[in-house]
């Protein structure tokens, strides 16, 4: 500083002279510079300066070195207490028998058009003690039962021992035609129900015209049922999105997956596509879904059926954790989640010494 308002008082000075003190004084100032100059087709920087540094004392302003990794936290493998999430498409069951005549539960409000066509519908439906729900038997369907809170016993209409179901437990029933007692007081559940065909719709008008020939007279396949606690945690993204298969993840194609999806807080996922639907009931979490360009709000309890190769994507607003119950139907787009865990935990065992 001293030596450029030196240099710039000596107007009176011999020319020489002057140029003789720049050269001397003045370049102590000059930064040094680097010849060949960093990278490819790059001439070497030199900053001028500034004008308060001519004419006045100031000091630059620090500046935060940016987070070049900006990578969503981790999140704990182990799955929470499942939240007491009421969908937006919900039932009550406190009758002793609550038979679903037409195989799912009327939308609350009108839903969006796309969802006419969509193959599966998923709600939420309490079960008071003792109250059952019965789902009739159709050849196309394929019905699942989550317990989110509580107990139940889950029997087919055609016999055999029922099957005890506590939180986080799925069961399984292809070709429907279950009955699903709640036991040890009220029980908090998640139905979804699935067609092999086009559109759920489709296959609801077929058993409304001819019921008689969507009853099977043989299951499609015995019941099962399995535990998303217990099933195989995919990881990736340093562990900040999880996945839960319980159905899927394997050829061939299946009437619809099953499983639960999760992220960080701080997880967005990019715009993608699939080429089957995917129905996303979102337990807890919230932010923006885009979904064919237009966003939505996402918090608890919204239902969002993507239809197939159409973009979709989510930012969060950074508040919770997204969990969330997850189809694909037919099954299939799960598997890349299978590969994502395994694509991770080889780049971390490459990493380790």
């Amino acid at each position: 500083m001293r030596v450029f308002r030196f240099c710039l008082a000596m107007k009176h000075t011999p020319l020489v002279a002057l140029f003789a003190l720049i050269a001397v004084g003045c370049s102590r100032t000059t930064p040094d510079t680097q010849w060949p100059p960093e990278g490819p087709g790059k001439l070497p920087y030199i900053p001028m300066p500034a004008e308060d540094d001519i004419f006045g004392d100031s000091e630059e302003p620090e500046v935060d070195a940016p987070n070049a990794a900006d990578q969503p936290a981790a999140i704990e493998a182990e799955l929470p207490a499942p939240p007491k999430a009421t969908l937006s498409r919900a039932a009550t069951c406190a009758d002793k028998k609550c038979e679903l005549k037409g195989f799912v539960v009327a939308p609350a409000k009108a839903a969006p058009a796309s969802d006419a066509n969509s193959p599966a519908a998923v709600w939420s439906h309490d079960i008071a003690k003792d109250s059952v729900v019965i789902i009739p038997r159709h050849h196309e369907l394929e019905c699942f039962t989550l317990v989110l809170d509580g107990s139940v016993l889950v029997s087919g209409d055609d016999g055999g021992a029922a099957q005890a179901l506590s939180t986080w437990g799925v069961a399984r029933a292809p070709g429907c035609g279950v009955m699903i007692r709640a036991r040890e007081g009220e029980a908090k559940t998640v139905i979804a129900v699935a067609t092999n065909k086009e559109s759920l719709e489709t296959s609801l008008a077929r058993a409304k015209a001819k019921p008689w020939e969507v009853r099977w007279k043989k299951r499609p396949s015995a019941l099962h049922n399995f535990a998303l606690d217990k099933v195989d945690d995919h990881a990736w993204g340093g562990g900040a999105f999880h996945a839960r298969i319980g159905v899927g993840g394997a050829e061939p194609a299946l009437t619809a997956s099953f499983g639960l999806l999760r992220a960080s807080k701080d997880g967005s996922v990019a715009e993608h596509d699939h080429p089957t639907w995917e129905h996303i009931a979102v337990l807890s979490g919230s932010g923006r879904i885009q979904i064919a360009g237009a966003s939505q709000p996402v918090a608890p309890g919204a239902v969002f059926h993507i239809p197939k190769t159409v973009k979709h994507g989510f930012t969060t607003d950074g508040k919770q954790q997204l969990l969330a119950v997850q189809l694909y139907s037919p099954s299939g787009p799960e598997q890349r989640f299978v590969k994502l865990a395994k694509e991770a935990a080889a780049a971390d065992k490459a990493k380790s010494p």
